[in-house]
């Protein structure tokens, strides 16, 4: 499956109105959802508002979309599902990351 790489659209220093750090996963099938959440507890990144603050937070969002969107400050990727071992590698490589 093909993923993209595109340049946020939010200020270089927040993706959805979070601090810097934070990656965003926008995503709208069930399956999906727990995915992300099973990574979140994997990398200790957990959606607190203590995370948050501090840029460590894997937030996941559910929305109207096909696959699976993830946001950073350094882009956005996009994939078809949330089991794809890419989401993983970004999110790994994105948080807590403050400049592209």
């Amino acid at each position: 499956p093909a993923s993209t790489t595109t340049p946020v659209a939010t200020s270089p220093q927040k993706v959805d109105h979070l601090p810097a750090g934070n990656v965003v996963v926008e995503f709208s099938a069930p399956a999906d959802g727990v995915r992300v959440d099973e990574l979140a507890e994997e990398l200790g990144a957990i959606d607190t508002k203590e995370t948050r603050a501090a840029g460590q937070a894997l937030v996941s969002k559910k929305v109207d979309t096909s696959g699976i969107v993830a946001r950073s400050v350094n882009g956005d990727l996009v994939l078809p599902d949330a089991t794809d071992p890419r989401l993983a590698n970004f999110i790994r490589q994105n948080l807590g990351r403050t400049t592209p």
